[in-house]
C-alpha cells in the first residue's frame, strides 16, 4: 500500500469523498489508492479519512502496520476537532497488539495525554476513558498522574466549549476569534501549525474561502512563498476579486484582472493605487493614460477622481487638468462635481471656484461646501447670496441627485471585523464589492402620476430612498 502524497486540488471535498466511496464499494483498490494518493494528505475531511481506515482494514496488514496507519491518521489530525473515534480505535489496536506491557502502556498514555490537551468533541468522554485506563493500570499511581494532566484537559475543554457552536455550524469567524488568542498557550511554532490546520479544515468545508485566505496571510506568517506558491496564488486571485487585490498588495505583485467587467471601476482604482505605491509616479501616470485609452467605455469618473486626488499633493495643476477633462467626458455627475469642487477649495483657487460653481450642476452637499468656503475664507456677501440660492434650488427641485451608495460602516468585531475593514480599504467612494439593488433606478422607472394624485409629491426622494434601504 503506497503512502498518500500531498497534492493541491480544487476538487470539492464532497466530490472526492463520493468518488472514493464509489470505488471503495466496487472494491476497485487500484483507483481508490490513486484517489487517496492524490487528495488524502491535503484533506481534513474526516469522512475521507474514515474511509481510508476502512480500506486499510481490508488489507492483510501486520499489527505494526495497522498501528502505523493509526499514527499516520493521528499525526495528520494533531489539531483536529473530531478525533475521538480515531483515538479510541488506536488505543484499542494497541491494547490487542503484541507489544510488551510496559511499551504498550507508554504508547497508550502518550496518545491520551497528547490529545486531552486538544479542544475537540467528546473530550469529557475521552477523559473518562483515560481515567478508567490509568486506574486499571495502577490504582496507586493513577491519582498523581491524573492530577498532573487534569488542568490541561480542563483548559482544552473550556476552549472547545467557546468554539463548539461555531465548529458545528462551520461559522469559522467565531472559531478563529478563539484560536488566534492562543488560549492553549502553545509555543509560537506550534500555534502556527495549529492555525494552519484550522484554516485548512474550514477551507475544505465552506464554499467561499476568500475571507479565510485573507486571514491566513495575516495571522500565519509566511503561509505562502510568493515564488514557490506563485501558481496557487494566481489561481486563487483569478477566482476572487478581493484576493486579486489583497495578494497584489500583500506580495507586491500584480494579480489584478482588468478584463473582469463586474468590478472594473473598482479594480482600475486599486490597480492605480498599487502602481503609485510600488511602481512609482511615472508608471502610475502611464497606466492611467493606458487604461483611459484601452477601456474608454468602461472607465468611470471614479478613476479620474482617484488620479486627481493622487496627483494633487504632487502637482496640483495636473490634478486640476484631470478633473477638467473628466467633466468634459462625463458631464454633470454628482461625485465628480463634488470632488471637483473639493479640489478647487483645497487649492483655494478662488477664480476657477467661482466659475465652475456657477457652471456645474450642484448637489446639496456642494452648496454646503461652498457656503462653508465663503463663510470662512471668501466673501460674506456671497455667503448670504448662497444661503438664499440654496433654498431656492431646494424649493424648485433643482439639486443634482447625489449618489448615496457606498460602504456602510461595519460594526463587525474580531476576525470578521478584520476582513470587513480590509474590504473597506479597497472600496472607493460608492464602489463596493457587493452588488446592491439600485433603488434610484427602480424609482425612476415607475410610471408618472398626475401631481394631484401623487401621494409622494412633497416627499424628499432622498428620504424615501433612505426609508426603503432601512426596510431592506
Amino acid at each position: 500500500m503506497s503512502e498518500p502524497s500531498t497534492t493541491e486540488t480544487v476538487v470539492p471535498a464532497d466530490e472526492v469523498y463520493a468518488t472514493a466511496t464509489e470505488l471503495f464499494n466496487k472494491k476497485d483498490n487500484l483507483n481508490l489508492e490513486k484517489v487517496f494518493s492524490k487528495y488524502l494528505k491535503s484533506s481534513y475531511d474526516y469522512r475521507l479519512w474514515r474511509l481510508y481506515l476502512s480500506y486499510t482494514r481490508r488489507l492483510d496488514l501486520k499489527s505494526e502496520q495497522v498501528l502505523d496507519v493509526f499514527y499516520f491518521v493521528l499525526n495528520h489530525f494533531e489539531h483536529g476537532y473530531d478525533n475521538y473515534e480515531f483515538i479510541t480505535e488506536a488505543v484499542d489496536e494497541l491494547e490487542k497488539g503484541d507489544l510488551a506491557e510496559s511499551s504498550k502502556n507508554e504508547k497508550i498514555r502518550r496518545i491520551y495525554q497528547q490529545f486531552l490537551r486538544i479542544p475537540m468533541a467528546r473530550l469529557s468522554q475521552l477523559w473518562a476513558s483515560y481515567e478508567a485506563w490509568e486506574i486499571s493500570v495502577n490504582r496507586m499511581s493513577a491519582k498523581s498522574i491524573l492530577e498532573q494532566h487534569q488542568p490541561f484537559y480542563l483548559n482544552a475543554l473550556s476552549v472547545y466549549q467557546k468554539m463548539a457552536t461555531g465548529i458545528q455550524k462551520d461559522a469559522y469567524f467565531g472559531v478563529l476569534d478563539v484560536e488566534v488568542e492562543n488560549l492553549l498557550k502553545l509555543p509560537k511554532k506550534e500555534h502556527r501549525s495549529r492555525l494552519l490546520a484550522v484554516f485548512s479544515y474550514f477551507e475544505g468545508r465552506v464554499a467561499s474561502t476568500e475571507a479565510l485566505e485573507v486571514l491566513k496571510t495575516i495571522y500565519v506568517e509566511d503561509c505562502y512563498d510568493p515564488v514557490g506558491d506563485a501558481g496557487r496564488l494566481r489561481r486563487l486571485a483569478s477566482s476572487s476579486v478581493l484576493l486579486s487585490y489583497w495578494f497584489s498588495f500583500n506580495y507586491k505583485a500584480d494579480f489584478f484582472n482588468l478584463k473582469e467587467k463586474a468590478h472594473f471601476a473598482l479594480t482600475a482604482v486599486n490597480f492605480l493605487n498599487y502602481q503609485i505605491q510600488f511602481q512609482g509616479l511615472a508608471t502610475f501616470r502611464a497606466e492611467f493614460d493606458r487604461i483611459c485609452a484601452t477601456f474608454p467605455e468602461a472607465v468611470t469618473p471614479h478613476l479620474h477622481i482617484f488620479a486627481a486626488e493622487t496627483e494633487h499633493p504632487i502637482e496640483s495643476r495636473r490634478a486640476y487638468e484631470i478633473m477638467v477633462k473628466a467633466h468634459e467626458k462625463f458631464g454633470d455627475n454628482s461625485l465628480l462635481n463634488e470632488k471637483f469642487l473639493e479640489l478647487l477649495i483645497r487649492n483655494n483657487d478662488a477664480d476657477n471656484l467661482t466659475v465652475f460653481f456657477r457652471k456645474l450642476a450642484k448637489t446639496e452637499k456642494m452648496y454646503d461646501m461652498m457656503l462653508d468656503y465663503e463663510f470662512r475664507r471668501g466673501s460674506f456677501v456671497r455667503y448670504k447670496e448662497l444661503l438664499l440660492r440654496k433654498q431656492e434650488a431646494l424649493k424648485n427641485r433643482e439639486m443634482l441627485e447625489r449618489n448615496e451608495g457606498g460602504r456602510a460602516g461595519s460594526r463587525a468585531a474580531g476576525t470578521q471585523g478584520v476582513v470587513s475593514s480590509c474590504m473597506g480599504s479597497f472600496e472607493y467612494l460608492d464602489l463596493t464589492f457587493k452588488g446592491q439593488i439600485d433603488i434610484r433606478r427602480i424609482l425612476k422607472k415607475l410610471p408618472k402620476v398626475p401631481e394631484e394624485e401623487n401621494l409622494f409629491v412633497d416627499v424628499s426622494i432622498n428620504k424615501l430612498i433612505e426609508l426603503i434601504q432601512k426596510v431592506n
